[in-house]
């Protein structure tokens, strides 16, 4: 089912530091202390996101990593795309795991 403007907003507020951007796309930059810790993480998110059947946008400059969630010619938002940003969330690491 897909989420209206005001759900999205609301779903977004559940996550930290997430926002929609001018493209219309969910997103948020995961940063770490050294570019292979944000590697590490970036192959761990592209593993979640194809066992659920996503292909959200990647991205890795220096210790920065930039996740993109966009509807994938689907209507809009749903649930689902929101259980993929927790599932990354729960992901990223503290700096104590590297």
């Amino acid at each position: 089912m897909t989420l209206t403007i005001q759900e999205v907003k609301d779903r977004l507020s559940t996550l930290l530091d997430w926002e929609m951007n001018d493209e219309g796309q969910i997103q948020k930059n995961f940063s770490f202390e050294s570019f292979q810790d944000g590697l590490h993480f970036l192959n761990q998110a592209a593993q979640e996101a194809e066992r659920r059947g996503y292909t959200p946008c990647l991205s890795i400059l220096g210790e920065t990593v930039r996740i993109q969630l966009n509807t994938q010619g689907e209507e809009g938002f749903t649930e689902n795309h929101f259980g993929l940003a927790h599932a990354l969330e729960r992901l990223y690491p503290d700096s104590s795991d590297f």
